[in-house]
């Protein structure tokens, strides 16, 4: 539910930003926004309901007062159990209660004039399993990384320069490419996969601070966008199941100045009669991959990549067809070391919608790596000359849309050699407001060496949340 606040009572908004800047902290300032294209009527049916206050379309008549400010918020409890007990690679024992968190977030949407809208967001959580089983039985880095945490999200200002002129600036996430599920283009924003199979894809991509310029020459779009931070994905650390090596990852390499830091790219796409492409290409600034890391090395680094790629979106009656492709220039590997990669990424997807109820989703990732002779990759420590990636969904709802089914599969290697993990899910809206989720998350070991010895990591999880 949200509320207004008239423009006479803008105080208690600022008031309940105060709050919110206290829960985050103020080492931030500024905003941006996910820009969103249009879907066309042929993709009807494909598409979720992803508007927000500043897209609502309300009536923005000279007879409205600004500024105007609207909060929202969700309160969440989120519990996980494991109900094999097993040993991490570092060994550490897991079983029972792995985690107990309770999770505020807000978001103060608002517009400044009808063209000027902004965004400021946060969260903050704790897990009381730390506490309540012996915060000694568990890695500082363990603790560090998973008992409390506050954080900034979007947080943004958005408005037209001219009629085919957007600007946004500010902590943003921005999506590039089609698939839901795998991508090869979605290169903007690092994850949070602290968690493996049990965060929500909505919490899943972290903001980063943005410049972008989006224009809009008929029929054409042209997006182009500046990142003015680098932030690290967030991984398993040692103590978590699904760490897997022995000893506590080293520290980051300092990623220099503002240059070092930054990322650039432009985004060119089109809408045509019978399908829709987007252009993609850009200088990144990455992670190097774990794989080959070892107890030798004093301090992971991250690399520089450029990225030229594409992706087709085609919709016939019930099926959605998806297609990527990405040049990946300049990849870097612990094991290879001063030898930069290039490698071809290709993602074949399609959704179908012809079930009542039911949305059924596959996608495949091939990424074929260049110059790499058979017994270099043949190594534990290297990557591979070709790694094949399998996501599968099917969704289905009841009792008038109050309860969702969800089962989610991801699989990796030509036959799950590489290891799987499966999510089964039910959520039931208890009230407009109010939602109960509760699932379960088999895994399997496999070859990979994030899999090797993930097979004992099942979770059993509940999840409450209230919107408000």
């Amino acid at each position: 539910m949200r509320f207004g606040i008239p423009a006479g009572k803008l105080v208690g908004a600022i008031r309940i930003l105060q709050v919110l800047a206290v829960i985050v902290g103020s080492q931030y300032a500024a905003a941006q926004t996910l820009e969103e294209i249009d879907i066309a009527d042929a993709l009807e049916g494909f598409s979720g309901d992803h508007s927000s206050f500043y897209e609502s379309g309300q009536d923005e008549s000279s007879s409205q007062m600004y500024p105007q400010a609207y909060l929202s918020g969700e309160l969440s409890g989120h519990f996980s159990y494991a109900p094999i007990e097993h040993t991490t690679a570092a060994g550490y024992d897991v079983s029972g209660v792995t985690a107990m968190t309770t999770r505020l977030a807000l978001s103060l949407d608002g517009r400044i004039s009808p063209d000027w809208s902004f965004v400021l967001s946060g969260w903050a959580f704790y897990d009381s399993a730390y506490s309540l089983r012996g915060r000694e039985d568990f890695s500082r880095e363990l603790r560090d990384e998973y008992e409390k945490e506050a954080e900034l999200g979007e947080t943004f200002i958005r408005g037209k320069l001219s009629d085919d002129i957007d600007f946004s600036f500010g902590r943003q996430v921005v999506v590039w490419g089609k698939a839901d599920l795998l991508s090869v283009v979605d290169l903007w924003n690092p994850v949070d996969n602290r968690h493996p199979g049990l965060t929500d894809h909505t919490y899943a991509r972290l903001p980063v601070w943005l410049t972008k310029v989006d224009l809009y020459p008929d029929p054409w779009q042209v997006s182009a966008i500046v990142s003015h931070e680098y932030r690290h994905g967030r991984e398993p650390v040692i103590g978590h199941d699904f760490y897997p090596y022995d000893f506590a990852a080293p520290s980051w390499q300092d990623s220099g100045g503002f240059r070092e830091r930054s990322s650039a790219g432009l985004m060119v796409g089109r809408c045509f009669p019978s399908f829709d492409i987007d252009f993609y290409g850009g200088s990144f600034r990455k992670d190097v991959d774990n794989v080959g890391l070892n107890a030798a090395i004093v301090q992971r680094s991250t690399m520089r990549i450029s990225v030229f790629g594409f992706a087709l979106e085609k919709a016939i009656p019930h099926w959605l067809f998806k297609l990527e492709a990405a040049w990946v220039d300049g990849l870097q590997y612990y094991s290879l070391p001063g030898d930069e990669k290039n490698r071809l990424d290709v993602l074949l997807g399609a959704d179908y919608t012809g079930l009542k109820n039911t949305r059924v989703s596959l996608e495949i990732v091939e990424r074929h790596l260049f110059d790499l002779d058979g017994e270099t990759a043949a190594r534990d420590d290297t990557p591979s000359r070709d790694a094949l990636v399998w996501a599968f969904r099917f969704s289905r709802t009841f009792l008038r849309d109050r309860l969702n089914v969800l089962f989610l599969s991801y699989a990796g290697g030509y036959s799950f050699q590489e290891g799987s993990a499966q999510r089964i899910s039910a959520d039931y809206a208890v009230t407009d407001s109010l939602s109960l989720t509760a699932g379960l998350l088999l895994v399997h070991s496999g070859d990979n060496y994030l899999m090797r010895n993930a097979g004992d990591n099942d979770r059993i999880f509940f999840h409450l949340k209230y919107v408000f």
